[in-house]
């Protein structure tokens, strides 16, 4: 859990909140739009791009550990 609010630190702050809003809180994409001001591909590939983030940071980590 530590590590997982480590990763998210490291997203840009947009990202962190369409990642919590989403994934947390159950917000759909047209209500972080919305909220943004933006559109639902906004939400959706900042998302896509936080997930992306957080899978390529933990795998650095990973490669760390197993070294």
């Amino acid at each position: 859990c530590k590590d997982l609010e480590k990763l998210t630190q490291r997203l840009s702050g947009d990202a962190r909140a369409v990642l919590f809003l989403h994934e947390l809180e159950g917000y759909s994409h047209k209500d972080i739009a919305a909220l943004f001001g933006k559109s639902e591909s906004f939400s959706k590939q900042t998302l896509y791009r936080a997930f992306k983030q957080l899978r390529a940071m933990n795998a650095v980590k990973e490669l760390n550990n197993a070294s």
